[in-house]
């Protein structure tokens, strides 16, 4: 620190300001000091009293200068005391602020320089090394709540490669940005899901894999804005039909009220109660995508075969049938980013209703048979977008134990069911299922993805009819 009565620069002292101690001479400026004195200087213990009356120093002098151990008050309350060389602030020392937050540790001319102790009034514990008075280099950061941080810092902010752990056990290690997580992380959450990949601003963002404990669900692929870039917002029930190409199509039937010429509804999946199909039900979770623009016009027709109609298959060709066509412009694309999720398969009278506005959710308890053919167990189907009948029975377990929920988890967002059954030859079964329009609906329900909806899907099957007679039926 500069000599008492010369002007204070502020550039090497973080306590001063320019012409704070000027404006006394001679006697005036003698009669602020009290203590030791040799040839006519400052020497041994003293305390000095800065003529503009907010600073004191208190402690050792040599030769005129503050030298060794000394205290400098303020009148704000706040102090530094620890060792002076030649008028500066410099070496071990501890500094204790107005705002009531406390540093001990290494000082350089007069600022926080070196390996210290920063505790902030709020509770939170900085130590590591400091530049300039700012955190910078590799420190640990104990917050009042438990979290703790350890890793690089860079004027003041997390900047570089650190790890955190938090009082609720959720953690991260990896790159970090002005006190943000970013570029290549992994973390780990109280409910035990994870996230490795890449990180921007502290959201998921770039290519990456998400695990969701509460459902199963993990997620690879890319990220934006901390959700997965491709996320389901319906499941689709589909199945592969042959159709022969030469046989006359029947024109649509007329939509009640409308006219003829809408959409078509799809043929129903063809079951025989008891036995199992000998087609499989693909599920998939699906979002809808624009459809590219148009390709380039094709060339024109060969002048040859002008007239000419195109060539019509020689037999039968595999048509999929779908109950819900995309919208108009759009098409479907199987969220083949995600894994585990979940799909419960139930049969009912009617396809799924959407539920008015401001409805709460739609809660089944049902029967539900595992994947392993033989194990069941009671469990809500929740349903947040639809309204659902209650459940037929679907089917039975090889003891005979009627189920009414069929549960699969879907790989790369789809599962193919196969052999699926339908009742049973029990008279029972065939009593129960009979449908005066021949036909039922099998629904795919499943638990939102990441906080969004998924719409549930379903798939038209056929019924016994009234007027067919049940099996054993004389």
């Amino acid at each position: 620190m500069a000599a008492p009565g010369n002007t204070l620069s502020a550039a090497n002292t973080f306590y001063t300001a320019p012409g704070l101690g000027a404006g006394l001479r001679g006697i005036e400026l003698d009669r602020c000091y009290v203590g030791d004195i040799v040839s006519g200087k400052r020497h041994g213990f003293g305390t000095y009293q800065y003529p503009n009356s907010f600073f004191k120093y208190e402690g050792q002098w040599v030769n005129g200068e503050k030298h060794g151990l000394g205290k400098l008050s303020m009148r704000d309350g706040a102090y530094y005391e620890g060792e002076f060389v030649h008028g500066e602030i410099l070496g071990q020392g501890t500094r204790r602020f107005a705002n009531g937050d406390t540093y001990i540790g290494t000082f350089h001319m007069g600022v926080m320089q070196g390996f210290g102790v920063m505790r902030l009034r709020n509770g939170d514990t900085y130590q590591g090394p400091f530049v300039q008075n700012t955190f910078h280099g590799v420190g640990v950061y104990t917050h009042a709540n438990g979290d703790v941080y350890e890793g690089d810092f860079a004027k003041h902010q997390r900047t570089g490669q650190g790890r955190l752990i938090c009082a609720d056990g959720s953690q991260y290690e990896g790159g970090w940005v002005d006190g943000h997580k970013c570029g290549q992380g992994e973390a780990t959450f109280a409910d035990g899901s994870w996230y490795k990949g890449s990180w921007a601003n502290s959201a998921f963002h770039g290519p990456g894999e998400w695990h969701q404990a509460p459902t199963g669900l993990t997620y690879r692929g890319e990220f934006a804005a901390g959700l997965p870039s491709l996320l389901p917002t319906s499941l689709t029930l589909t199945w592969t039909a042959e159709e022969d190409p030469k046989a006359k199509k029947k024109p649509a039937a007329p939509a009640a009220g409308g006219k003829a010429g809408g959409h078509e509804e799809a043929q129903p999946l063809p079951v025989v109660l008891g036995e199992p199909c000998h087609l499989p039900v693909l599920v998939a979770a699906q979002l809808q995508e624009p459809l590219p623009p148009p390709a380039e016009p094709p060339p024109p027709p060969d002048p040859k075969s002008k007239g000419k109609p195109p060539p019509t298959p020689p037999g039968p060709v595999s048509l999929l049938v779908l109950n819900q066509p995309p919208e108009p412009g759009h098409t479907w694309r199987t969220a083949d980013n995600e894994f585990g999720r979940l799909a419960n398969i139930t049969l009912h009278s009617e396809p799924p209703k959407p539920l008015p506005a401001g409805r709460l959710l739609r809660v089944l308890v049902v029967n539900t048979l595992l994947p392993d053919g033989a194990t069941t167990a009671v469990r809500l189907v929740i349903s947040s977008t639809c309204n659902l009948e209650p459940p037929l029975p679907l089917t039975r377990t090889p003891g005979g134990e009627l189920v009414a929920c069929m549960q699969l988890e879907l790989e790369a967002g789809q599962k193919a069911l196969e052999g699926l059954t339908v009742g049973s030859h029990a008279p029972e079964d065939w009593d129960r299922l009979v449908s005066a329009a021949g036909c039922g609906y099998l629904v795919a329900t499943t638990r939102e993805a990441a906080g969004r909806a998924v719409a549930p899907g379903y798939c038209k099957i056929a019924l016994p009819d009234p007027k067919v007679k049940r099996p054993g039926a004389k």
